[in-house]
């Protein structure tokens, strides 16, 4: 068969570890999907934009006569809006549409889910138990549309957002964290994604990617708070270092592990960076020289784990 040659490559490369097996696994499964990779044309582009518009407005529309439904009516109606963009996008699926109208349709589904939300909790007089029982019940909703829209990273932003709320939720109604070190909890979720990326990067490059972004932007929030808290932009503190720590493993990170989307982050947050660091200069000069020592530190570890490890031969790309 014309293919023998290949097939007898691919099994070399298996059985000496050149490939492995969910490399493989994950390339057929690409090919397989039942999405098109269809890129955007001028008219489906001018389409979705139109159809994203009318949704809008529509929602303005519903907006403007909010307060005049009935009670019952304003806990129930908002969740019309998510539900139509989450039906729309699962006909799109079903209907074999590129990949990027059906992440559309979803993304606007978990806006609409964020907003209706939110709208829902203005009669409810809702308090933080109420945010731990919809991030909690949100993240369940995006691992139930998942098995219809089998798109990854829309499903790993959704649950991402929706745990984060409910710990936090959850958090603050058990009286766990208040308003005062809420960058502790930050920082603890940063972690728990972090090592949830390392365990998945052997198993699924997107489900890894998905964590460590969400890592980062939780480290990234925690640093916020933790500068805020202390009060004083101008003096630095801790959450300085660490913020530095976050921005320097975010941007190597994304480029070793060539995640696109996570070096958008780790550029937006070199600016946020830059912005924090801005009012230190010419002060606390102890703890920059202290950065800066560490930075040439780690260039040494690196220089001396190279000439004492002999470096792997690389595995191809999944």
């Amino acid at each position: 068969m014309q293919y023998d040659e290949l097939l007898d490559e691919v099994r070399e490369a298996l059985e000496d570890g050149r490939l492995e097996p969910r490399q493989l696994e994950r390339l057929v499964r690409r090919g397989g999907r039942r999405v098109s990779a269809e890129r955007p044309t001028t008219s489906s582009v001018l389409t979705a934009l139109g159809c994203v518009v009318a949704f809008a407005g529509v929602a303005l529309a519903y907006a403007t006569s909010f307060r005049d439904l009935g009670h019952a009516a304003q806990i129930v109606t908002p969740f019309l809006f998510p539900a139509a963009a989450f039906g729309c996008a699962i006909r799109l699926s079903r209907r074999g549409r590129p990949t990027w109208q059906v992440e559309l349709a979803g993304a606007v589904g978990y806006t609409a889910l964020m907003a209706a939300i939110a709208a829902a909790a203005i009669p409810l007089d809702a308090r933080s138990g109420y945010a731990a029982i919809a991030g909690f019940a949100g993240a369940a909703l995006a691992l139930v549309i998942h098995t219809q829209l089998r798109i990854l990273r829309l499903t790993a932003t959704a649950v991402s957002v929706g745990l984060f709320v409910g710990t936090w939720g959850a958090a603050y109604h058990g009286g766990i964290v208040g308003s005062d070190n809420t960058q502790w909890l930050f920082l603890a979720q940063a972690g728990v994604a972090g090592a949830l990326g390392v365990a998945l990067l052997a198993r699924t490059r997107d489900g890894a990617a998905a964590a460590f972004r969400a890592a980062s932007l939780l480290a990234f929030f925690a640093c916020i708070a933790g500068i805020s808290q202390a009060g004083d932009w101008n003096t630095i503190s801790g959450w300085h270092v660490v913020l530095t720590v976050v921005v320097a493993l975010t941007l190597v990170g994304a480029a070793t592990l060539e995640l696109g989307g996570m070096l958008l982050i780790g550029d937006v947050e070199c600016l946020a960076w830059l912005i924090a660091v801005g009012g230190l200069v010419g002060r606390s000069t102890g703890w920059a020289a202290a950065v800066v020592l560490a930075g040439i530190g780690l260039v040494a570890l690196g220089y001396l784990t190279s000439r004492i490890r002999p470096n792997r031969p690389s595995l191809p790309s999944g």
